[in-house]
């Protein structure tokens, strides 16, 4: 997770945390116009320790791209554990 408020350079300075990810969710880019910088530093930045990873810029205000993020994290499931998952959480055990 990159969050907009957190700076465009966390990547830089934390460049583990981003180098093995095989997606990165940059969160509350609504905040974008506030914070005087552009989706496509981020980006960049994501970029220069991992070009392989893809971006998912995310508003939890708008819904703008949860959807493409939970369509990923579907397909991702099922390639690592060969089935969807379950359709509902699991039944909580008895008291």
């Amino acid at each position: 997770l990159l969050s907009t408020p957190e700076g465009e350079d966390k990547p830089r300075k934390y460049p583990v945390l981003f180098h093995g990810a095989d997606a990165v969710a940059i969160t509350k880019t609504d905040l974008l116009p506030h914070l005087g910088t552009r989706l496509d530093a981020y980006a960049e930045s994501v970029r220069r320790v991992n070009p392989h990873a893809p971006l998912f810029p995310l508003s939890a205000r708008t819904g703008d791209g949860i959807d493409a993020l939970a369509h990923r994290r579907v397909r991702r499931r099922r390639q690592v554990c060969g089935r969807p998952g379950p359709a509902t959480a699991p039944p909580s055990p008895p008291s």
